[in-house]
């Protein structure tokens, strides 16, 4: 592909902004803009004429249906293809994508996880077009990005909480910017980046293994021969067939309007990296859930199986999905960023300052939000983060900001000196920070990167709960500094201190309010070891929370601390939060139940009759009494049988009496401290067996032989 190919063939299947300008007519295109970036309704006329052009656009690209594209509880996206091609009043057939279509689909609300918003009796519920985000083309079908509402107004997807969480952000942060003497910003919208990791295995090879089919992952497999412990699998050379794939991901994204940046060999065999460009919280998302299916769907062309889950192998790294966040107001500035301006213009400290209390305030909820059963297995294994939040500044940012905890007297010219070397660097473009890959969340420069988040989750929940938390920061620090800037108080030390000036009060008054944020706050932040013994004992002692099992922090969805975040500033309400905790527990529940049931499985129907066919080998060898080790084989080998057997039925009973009681608490608690330990048991007499028995009677295929590389 030619540079001018490449630019010319970005975008083209996009219903972007470009096009938008291009197409629409401009009182049109101006009320679109009105009502992305000023909330102002469109009226039947506008929808009328962006869904005329929008259909036209489709049309010229192939396309022959449409469809409302939404992110249900699921986690996934959902979407119903509605034809174009309709009956005209005369009976002759015409195209058409009505204003009202474009704007509002139906669809079955109880039908969809819903943890009892819906019932089958009650069960209308409406997909409406999120304007914010751009439509495109895939095969035959135009996706309109949209949220999905119940017939009572129950948020039933996870966008819209979203959104709603995005805008208290931007108006909290445009409060204290306007306060901190930002008067021409309007809003502020948080960007953000996600790192997509995967693994790719050979299509063939993984549908012989029925725990691959139907769990997406290995529920046990002996390492291979040369595995996690060696790392020149990162970042080195490609092999054809990868890059071939790897090239067709490319061309679907970049198609899609998605800054496809960045890939490359991880660290694990078989293990790769696709990482986006920045942009509104929204887009980015949208894209996400995009390349998530890209990959599956080119992957099976080329005869490969995207594996997206957490932990797809023991032994080697997990997947996760870094989420990179910064904050942009609509002057330019990057909240996050110290800058040139960083002694004189104070956002640097108060934003940095917001975004730790509300990790270390919605620790629980942050941690339940970026994990998932599978992500239990991931978290503090092989270079994962572990599962105590915990925020790393590098350490001259760590140095400053336990000095604002001990402190307030600070003054405008210390702090020059303090941030001088963080500014000294942002000029030349080098990061003021080193990497810490033990740390659930770093600043790298000019941004956070939160490495808890699990590969096959959508980012919506954590970076919903993460803004809901920062615009309740924002706010208490917006509500003092409007009473500490009262012209009275203002007045008032003038005439205390009369060779100050106002930026010397407004500096002062910076200094107490991030103090007091610091001095409760601080002990989140932490320069050492992520993986060292010493460091559970020490968040322990500092009051940090620490939970091994993700399901134990789900209940955290109906503290009244979170209820009260979200329903203040109408993300979510007790209501809508107790449906989400039921969706989860049973989401839960289903993936403990249907892994165990396959594993047994696959060690009564696989390898036990494996064993049997190579027991009658090796006795018939051992009676004719010239082998001593085929004697010892048959031994061990039936030995393996009989604990294999043993397990298996254990397993299959213990299934039945933990999802017996009605009682959900109990069900889990069984999983937690019953099944899933005795699962493991399991896993590891399987990677036993698998160890010792040879290639041509062991049933399902080994990790070298899944894994591409």
């Amino acid at each position: 592909m030619t540079r001018f190919e490449l630019v010319k063939e970005f975008g083209k299947n996009l219903f972007g902004k470009s096009v938008m300008k291009d197409r629409l007519p401009k009182p049109v295109y101006y009320a679109w803009e009105q009502a992305v970036f000023q909330n102002q309704p469109i009226d039947r006329e506008v929808a009328d004429a962006i869904a005329h052009a929008m259909k036209v656009w489709a049309m010229e690209r192939g396309a022959t249906h449409f469809c409302h594209w939404f992110q249900p509880l699921t986690g996934k996206t959902a979407e119903k293809h509605v034809s174009f091609l309709q009956e005209g009043k005369d009976g002759l057939p015409i195209s058409r994508l009505s204003g009202k279509s474009l704007m509002r689909g139906e669809t079955d609300g109880s039908a969809f996880p819903h943890g009892g918003l819906r019932d089958t009796f009650e069960a209308r519920g409406y997909t409406y077009w999120d304007v914010s985000s751009s439509a495109f083309v895939r095969k035959n079908v135009l996706y309109i990005p949209s949220v999905f509402i119940s017939y009572t107004g129950a948020k039933l997807d996870m966008k819209m909480p979203l959104i709603n969480a995005r805008e208290a952000l931007s108006e909290q942060a445009t409060r204290v910017l306007n306060l901190l003497g930002k008067t021409e910003v309007e809003f502020v919208r948080p960007m953000v980046g996600l790192e997509q990791e995967y693994f790719l295995v050979y299509k063939d090879k993984a549908m012989q293994r029925p725990d691959l089919r139907f769990c997406e992952k290995t529920l046990f497999s002996a390492e291979m021969p040369r595995g996690g412990d060696y790392e020149d699998p990162y970042f080195s050379s490609m092999s054809e067939n990868v890059q071939d794939f790897m090239e067709e991901v490319n061309r679907e994204c970049w198609a899609l309007g998605i800054y496809a940046e960045i890939e490359h060999n991880e660290v694990a065999p078989g293990q790769y990296e696709l990482v986006s460009s920045f942009a509104d919280v929204t887009t980015t998302i949208d894209q996400n859930m995009l390349i998530m299916d890209v990959l599956k769907k080119v992957a099976r062309r080329h005869g490969f199986e995207c594996l997206l889950t957490e932990k797809p192998f023991g032994g080697l790294n997990g997947s996760g999905k870094h989420n990179n966040i910064s904050l942009q107001a609509s002057n330019g500035d990057n909240l996050f960023d110290p800058g040139d301006r960083a002694p004189e213009d104070l956002q640097f400290i108060v934003f940095l300052s917001a975004f730790i209390q509300t990790i270390d305030k919605y620790q629980v909820l942050l941690r339940m939000a970026s994990s998932n059963e599978g992500n239990d297995y991931r978290l503090g294994r092989q270079e994962a983060p572990p599962s105590v939040l915990s925020i790393y500044l590098g350490d001259k940012l760590h140095d400053l900001f336990i000095q604002l905890s001990e402190t307030t007297e600070i003054t405008p010219v210390e702090l020059t000196h303090l941030t001088a070397p963080l500014v000294s660097l942002a000029a030349q473009s080098i990061d003021a920070t080193d990497r810490n890959r033990t740390a659930p969340i770093s600043f790298s420069g000019n941004k956070f990167e939160i490495r808890t988040l699990g590969a096959s989750l959508n980012a919506s929940p954590l970076n919903t709960f993460l803004f809901a938390g920062m615009a309740e920061s924002l706010k208490d620090i917006a509500d003092r500094l409007e009473e500490k800037l009262k012209p009275d108080n203002l007045n008032d030390y003038a005439v205390r201190n009369s060779e100050k000036t106002e930026s010397d009060f407004l500096h002062k008054t910076v200094m107490q309010v991030t103090h007091d944020i610091l001095k409760e706050h601080h002990a989140i932040l932490f320069t050492g070891n992520g993986y060292g013994q010493g460091w559970k004992a020490e968040a322990e002692k500092r009051g940090l929370k620490h939970y091994e099992n993700y399901i134990d922090t789900v209940a955290i969805l109906r503290d009244p601390s979170t209820i009260n975040l979200l329903e203040k500033f109408d993300v979510l309400n007790a209501q809508e939060l107790e449906a989400r905790y039921q969706v989860l527990v049973k989401d839960f529940i289903h993936s403990v139940k249907t892994q165990a049931r396959i594993i047994t499985r696959m060690g009564q129907e696989g390898v036990y009759p494996a064993l049997l066919d190579y027991q009658a080998k090796l006795e018939q060898v051992a009676g004719a009494g010239y082998s001593k080790s085929a004697v010892e084989r048959a031994e061990f080998n039936a030995d393996l049988m009989d604990r294999l057997d043993a397990k298996t039925k254990e397993i299959d009973n213990m299934i039945d009496e933990v999802i017996k009681p009605e009682d959900l608490n109990k069900v889990i608690r069984g999983m937690v401290d019953k099944l899933r330990p005795a699962m493991a048991e399991l896993a590891t007499l399987l990677r036993e067996i698998e160890l010792y028995t040879p290639y041509n009677v062991f049933p399902y295929p080994s990790q070298e032989e899944l894994i591409v590389l």
